[in-house]
């Protein structure tokens, strides 16, 4: 349910990241691709709001989860999940493959190791959540620090942010591969939905 609910937060911001900050990287427009990718996290931080308030409602409506806890850390994970996927993203726009799978993978044994704490200790399904969940946490911070690292070298500059035509097209872009990831994600990793 997490992830189905992540899979919608993430709205296709990761993969209009990752093509247009390379795409103004090509350029050589390094401070374009900068004002690219804050605007974008600005975005995705927006729609995991957004789509968090309404996995309260529908958690809440239908009555899905009967443990409150779980439906919590459910909830309070799809945020860092879905920013989790989009300084990814990034990263791979700015072409730090290296750096990014070097995160990736560190943060990878840190969440195994801690769900393997947890079920050490038999703590049941909250306890695996929450070890997953502070693995995401852990997971953002350094995400967020490397993306910060890289942004630090791009300058503020770029393109005018009311530019209709450019946004209108990185909005099709996000949307179009949002819905190919959603119905992909549900025909094929969902298939008992």
């Amino acid at each position: 349910l997490g992830a189905t609910f992540t899979a919608l937060a993430i709205l296709g911001m990761p993969y209009a990241s990752e093509k247009y900050i390379a795409e103004y990287l090509g350029r050589g427009d390094v401070a374009g691709a900068g004002v690219i990718c804050r605007k974008l996290l600005r975005v995705q931080i927006l729609a995991a709001v957004v789509l968090s308030v309404v996995a309260v409602a529908v958690l809440a409506y239908f009555r899905l989860v009967h443990q409150p806890i779980v439906a919590f850390l459910i909830i309070v994970s799809i945020l860092p999940s879905a920013l989790q996927v989009a300084l990814r993203s990034v990263l791979s726009g700015f072409h730090r493959f290296a750096l990014t799978n070097f995160v990736a993978i560190l943060t990878s044994l840190l969440r195994l190791g801690l769900v393997m704490c947890a079920a050490r200790l038999h703590g049941g399904v909250p306890l695996m959540l929450l070890a997953n969940l502070v693995a995401l946490v852990i997971s953002v911070i350094l995400f967020s620090y490397t993306v910060r690292q890289v942004l630090s070298a791009a300058p503020g500059g770029g393109f005018d942010l009311f530019d209709v035509d450019r946004t209108r097209t990185i909005w099709r872009f996000s949307l179009t591969f949002s819905c190919l990831y959603l119905l992909e994600y549900i025909l094929w990793d969902q298939s008992e939905v």
